[in-house]
Formats: structure tokens, C-alpha cells, sequence
């Protein structure tokens, strides 16, 4: 149904089109055709201009009114211009549109297709070879592992592919039946050859025939080497005779346990057959009446009265025809047949009733009247002219291209085989892991069947949507190209033609208006379901695996957990700092008692902005009374602190001491001090 409606939009793009092209001709010469006309309209308005502005006072209401008719013309001429070049642009576009959805969807099929072909065809040989594997003695060992007498015999059918237009897979197929009917091994390839020929020569099945020829050399003793032989007569009686070659091999499969119990080679009963069938017999009714002929001849002392009456009556006895069957069995047939003949003719149906039975004597009877028939064809098979027969025919249908192109495949066929091995062995190692996973999936998947099936569902949906996209795609180019055809044809302005072209597009739309509007509702339809469950399905898919989603589902304890982390490194932060800023005041009153003992006294500076140091605490001012009173009475008045950090090893009273000591002697230089002012003063 989709197709119908696909088809429909396709059907009214390519008719549009199709139906217009006569009458839009060239559109580059539409177009230039238009831009001659506005040209035109240009130099008639540039004229009128310079009529206005040379009438000098004259009265120019009709040239005004003339220029403005002339500079309407030119916009709706430019109108025109431009729109046909926007339904150029979209018919082009469609087209493009419709070619690139068609190239998309071709390009992934044909991309998916080949990439993996090696693999395929290796999968598909190897399949065609387990039956050679299974047939031929020797192609496993005891364990079943594959011996070098299988990848030997893997070998020389590829090879066999490049001599025969058989595809190698039916060659290997042909290889088992003749192993599955006892050909020894080594002579399996040449036997496979021969039959090959054959199937060729007279287009027959090609694995048919080899398990019938299988039999044949079985049941008659033909050895491989003589099986050509044996194509050659058939081939040779098909080509000279009106019996087929596919009848005589069936003929001869069926006759093979009669014939084993006498003694008549497989020629001499493809002759016998050939005759049959050249009369107008079918191989069932042949080979049946044959072998109840050869039967009652070979054990005619065991014949009943009437048989043996038959054979009294006909000149012959029972015991000689009985040994002729074994001696020669063409010869005594022969011999029955003429002295049949030679009866009176009301007599020989009866005689021959008595022979064979009343079932097969009508058979039997087409050889008596036709015994110069079966003259004429054991000539042809013992015609120096049937040897080789086979052979020829097969060179000439050889010749052909179609031959050839089938060997050329088998060896490319060979190429892919050998490529696709290689890469078999890692194949079915990932088989295995990808089984295992196709396991748990489907165990998974029967435990949980709602949630598989929209999974499934989803998935179906996504790679559906490509497909459904590119068609899509492909039915809006085909609809734009022919929705801008039709404003292409309105654009070069020929009515009639306008009118017919849109009365032949509605009829189209008209007729096809249910397939088109279902086409595209169901196909909007699809889209948004589509697009819905993939989006679903994304969306969870998201929000469950990736970073950001699992961020977003999770924001409130995220933040939660990241605002007390950031609580916890503030509160953190805070008590180093406060620490830090301990450790800098004790080291910054340390620095001022240092410095105040080394002879900074109270009017040390102040620590230098920036130092890092908390401001250091400078004693107060000594008054001048204290000086003058510790001139005159040797008082003295000294606020320090100090703060000692003991070093290591050092003893803390020798510290102390040390300490005191230089209090000491700064005291007695600020006594001196204050004196040596005082007298100055």
C-alpha cells in the first residue's frame, strides 16, 4: 500500500513534467527572454524621463502618468523574473532531493550487502563441503577434526570451478553423491569432471546426474576412467536420435539390477533404451518392459509352459536362450526379436503375450516393428563418430559468454571463499561471545517480555525511520519538482496551456486523492510515533547512562552533598586562618620585643602596611617630669614586654639572664641619656 501511494506522487511529478516540457522548452531562455523585456520597459522609462524633464513648463500629466504605468510594469516584469527563478531553483532542488534519497537508500543496502559477502560465501562453501566431509574416507580423523585429505579435495574443486561452468558449491555437491555411491576417492575428481561435462553438454541437473551416473557405474561396472565413454554414446544418441539424453540416463538407472544379472554392457542397453524411447515409449514403461524381458530370457528353463510354448514356436529353446543372456545378452535379444518377426502377423502379439506378459507386450511389440530402429541406433553407439562427442559439446557450450561468466564467478566465488575463511575462525569465536550474550538477553528478556518488547519496539522504530525518512524525502522532492514545474509553466504565461496543464494535474490528484492523503497521514503518522518512542527511549536511555543526565536526575542531593562539602571546607578555612593569624601575632610581638631590646625604645616605627603583622603595641610617652625626676633621682619608669621563644637546647634561666643583662645596660644608656638633655637644656 505504501508503494501504491508512493508511486502516485511519483506518478503526478513525472506526468506534470512530462506533459509540460513541450511547452516550457528551454527555461534558461525563458528567463532570458523576461530580462529582455524588462530591459525594454527600462530604456522606454529612461526615455520618459528625459521627455518630463525637457517639457520645459509644458503640461506632462500624461507622460507622468505613462512613466508610472512603465515603472509598474517593471516591478511586476522583475516580480515575475524572480519567481520564475525560485521555481527553477525548486524544481532543481526536488530533482536533487529525490536522487539523493534513492542514492542513500541504494548506497546502505548495497554497503550492508557486501561488506560481509566473504563471510557469507565461505559460510556457504564450507556448508556445501560437510557432505564431502561426511562421504569422502580419510577428510576426518578419529576425533573428527578435518585432515589435509579434506582441505586437498576442498582444493581441487575450487580449481574444478575454473574448468567447468558449474558453481563451485554444486560441484562439491556433485563430488558427494559420486563418494556417497562408492567412487574410490581418487578417482572422484575425474569422475566429477565427466558428469560435469555431461550436465553441461545436455543440461541436465547437475547433482542428479551425478548420483545417477554414480548408480549407473555401480550397478553396469563401469569404471571411471570408461564413464566417459559411456556420456559419449548418449550424448551421441541425443544428438542423432529423438530419444533424450536425460530418458536414456534414467532409462539406464532403472534397467542397472536387471541388466547386472546378465551379460550386456551399459551402452548396448542405452541402445536398447535410446530405441524404446525413440518409439514413443516413456522411461518408466521402457525400463519396465525391459526388464521383465531381460528377466524371463535370462531364466527361461524356469519359464512357465506357455513361455516355454512361445519359445518352441519361435524356432528357439529355452536353454540356449538362457546361455546366449549370459554370453550375449544385445545378441540373443536380437535373435528373439527377428524370429518374432518372422511370424505371421495375427501371430505375434499372442507369442509375445506369452514372452514378456500381457502388461508389457505392447512395449516389446514397438521392437519387433521397429528392430531396424534398434539396428540403427547400437550403430550409433558403436560409431567411431560417438567417441569424443561429449567432449565437443562441452567445448562449444564453453564458448558461449553465458559458460564463461559462470567460470568467472567461480573464480571470484573462490577469491571470497578464500578471503571469508580466513576471517570464519574469529567469526565464530565472536559467534560464540555474541551467543552467550543473545543468552542472557533472552533470559533477561522472558523475565522482563513489557520492557523487550518496547525496547524492541523503539529500535525497530529508529532504524525504520531511516528507511521511512529517505521516502519521505524522496516524495517531497518528487512533489516539489512537480509543484514548481507547474508554477514554472504559469510563469511563461501561455493561458490555455496553464489551464490544461492544472485541469490534467487535479484530474491526477483527484484520482489518486485517497492513496496520497493516506500516504501522507500514515506516513506523518509513523514519523511521530517514531520520533516519539525513539525520543523516549533516547531520553531514559540518557538520563540512566550519561554524566550530565545522571547529574540532572540527581541535582538536589548533588547540591545537597556539595553545599554541606563547601560548609564544611569554609568552616575549615576559617579555623586555619585564625590560626594562621595567632601564629602571626606571637610572632609579631615577638618581633617587637626584639626589636624594642635592641634599641627601637618606644618611637620604633610602625610595621609597614602590608607586612602581615597585627600593629604592634607602642608603650605611652614618658612625660618630662619623669626625665627631670630621673635625672635628679635616678627613677626610671620602663613599660616593655617581652615574649622569648626558647630555643633549641638553650637552657631558659640562662636566656632570662641574658635578658636582664641587656635591660641593664640599656637602662644605664637612657639614664645617661636623659642627663646629657638635661644639662643641655
Amino acid at each position: 500500500m505504501a508503494n501504491q501511494r508512493l508511486n502516485a506522487i511519483i506518478t503526478i511529478g513525472g506526468t506534470v513534467t512530462g506533459g509540460l516540457k513541450s511547452a516550457l522548452g528551454s527555461t534558461q531562455t525563458k528567463l532570458r527572454a523576461i530580462g529582455g523585456t524588462i530591459r525594454d520597459l527600462e530604456r522606454e522609462q529612461k526615455g520618459l524621463g528625459r521627455a518630463i524633464r525637457d517639457a520645459d513648463g509644458m503640461p506632462i500629466y500624461h507622460l507622468q502618468r505613462r512613466y508610472d504605468a512603465l515603472t509598474g510594469r517593471i516591478e511586476r516584469a522583475r516580480r515575475e523574473q524572480e519567481k520564475f527563478k525560485r521555481a527553477m531553483e525548486t524544481r532543481n532542488a526536488g530533482r536533487g532531493m529525490m536522487g539523493e534519497a534513492l542514492g542513500t537508500i541504494a548506497t546502505v543496502g548495497a554497503v550492508a550487502a557486501t561488506a560481509g559477502l566473504p563471510i557469507v560465501h565461505a559460510a556457504s562453501f564450507e556448508k556445501a563441503m560437510l557432505g564431502v566431509a561426511k562421504q569422502v574416507d580419510g577428510a576426518r580423523d578419529s576425533s573428527g577434526k578435518l585432515t589435509q585429505v579434506y582441505h586437498d579435495m576442498r582444493r581441487e574443486i575450487q580449481l574444478l570451478g575454473r574448468e567447468v561452468p558449474i558453481s563451485t558449491n554444486e560441484l562439491a555437491g556433485m563430488v558427494e553423491q559420486g563418494a556417497r555411491m562408492g567412487i574410490a576417492r581418487d578417482g572422484l575428481i575425474d569422475f566429477t569432471r565427466t558428469t560435469a561435462k555431461m550436465a553441461t553438454a545436455l543440461d541436465l541437473p547437475r547433482e542428479e546426474l551425478a548420483d545417477n551416473m554414480g548408480k549407473i557405474a555401480n550397478l553396469y561396472g563401469v569404471p571411471v576412467p570408461e564413464i566417459e565413454k559411456l556420456g559419449d554414446a548418449i550424448n551421441y544418441l541425443d544428438d542423432n536420435a529423438l530419444s533424450k539424453g536425460g530418458d536414456i540416463v534414467d532409462f539406464l538407472r532403472r534397467t542397472g539390477g536387471a541388466a547386472g544379472l546378465v551379460k550386456v554392457s551399459a551402452t548396448e542397453m542405452a541402445a536398447l533404451g535410446s530405441t524404446l524411447l525413440s518409439l514413443g515409449e516413456r522411461s518408466e514403461t521402457a525400463s519396465t518392459a525391459s526388464n521383465a524381458f531381460i528377466q524371463k530370457l535370462a531364466a527361461a528353463d524356469k519359464g512357465t509352459k506357455k513361455f516355454r510354448g512361445a519359445l518352441d514356436e519361435i524356432g528357439l529353446s529355452a536353454a540356449a536362450v538362457q546361455k546366449g543372456m549370459q554370453t550375449d545378452t544385445q545378441g540373443t535379444i536380437l535373435q528373439v526379436i527377428e524370429a518374432v518377426r518372422k511370424l505371421p502377423k495375427e501371430k505375434q502379439l499372442g507369442v509375445l503375450v506369452d514372452l514378456v506378459g500381457l502388461e508389457h507386450s505392447d512395449s516389446i511389440s514397438k521392437l519387433v516393428s521397429g528392430v531396424d530402429e534398434y539396428r540403427k541406433q547400437i550403430d550409433l553407439v558403436n560409431s567411431d563418430k560417438a567417441g569424443g562427442s561429449m567432449g565437443r559439446e562441452f567445448a562449444a557450450q564453453l564458448e558461449t559468454t553465458s559458460a564463461q561468466f559462470e567460470i568467472l564467478k567461480n573464480r571470484a566465488y573462490e577469491t571470497s571463499v578464500n578471503i571469508g575463511a580466513v576471517l570464519l575462525p574469529t567469526v565464530n569465536k565472536a559467534m560464540t561471545v555474541i551467543g552467550g550474550i543473545a543468552s542472557a538477553t533472552a533470559d533477561w528478556s522472558r523475565e522482563h517480555p513489557v520492557l523487550a518488547k518496547n525496547i524492541m519496539a523503539v529500535t525497530g522504530a529508529v532504524v525504520g525511520g531511516v528507511v521511512a525518512l529517505n521516502s519521505l524525502k524522496f516524495a517531497f522532492g518528487a512533489a516539489q519538482a512537480a509543484g514548481a514545474t507547474l508554477k514554472l509553466m504559469m510563469a511563461t504565461n501561455p493561458i490555455g496551456l496553464a489551464a490544461i496543464a492544472i485541469g490534467a494535474a487535479a484530474l491526477l490528484i483527484y484520482q489518486n486523492w485517497d492513496a496520497i492523503s493516506a500516504f501522507f497521514s500514515n506516513l506523518w503518522a509513523g514519523i511521530k510515533t517514531t520520533a516519539g518512542e525513539a525520543w523516549t527511549f533516547l531520553k531514559d536511555l540518557f538520563f540512566k547512562f550519561h554524566p550530565l543526565g545522571i547529574v540532572i536526575t540527581n541535582w538536589e542531593p548533588l547540591t545537597k552533598y556539595f553545599g554541606n562539602l563547601w560548609g564544611g571546607l569554609k568552616s575549615s578555612a576559617a579555623g586555619f586562618i585564625d590560626w594562621i593569624m595567632d601564629k602571626l601575632a606571637v610572632v609579631g610581638d615577638l618581633a617587637r620585643g626584639v626589636r624594642g631590646f635592641f634599641g627601637g625604645g618606644d618611637d620604633a616605627k610602625p610595621a609597614k602596611a602590608g607586612a602581615g603583622l597585627p600593629a604592634r603595641r607602642t608603650p605611652p610617652p614618658v612625660p618630662a617630669s619623669a626625665w627631670t625626676r630621673a635625672g635628679a633621682g635616678n627613677a626610671t619608669t620602663n613599660n616593655n614586654t617581652f615574649h622569648i621563644k626558647q630555643q633549641p637546647g638553650q637552657d631558659g634561666k640562662a636566656l632570662a639572664r641574658e635578658v636582664m643583662k641587656e635591660m641593664d645596660a640599656r637602662d644605664r644608656k637612657r639614664r645617661g641619656g636623659a642627663l646629657y638633655d638635661k644639662a643641655a637644656g
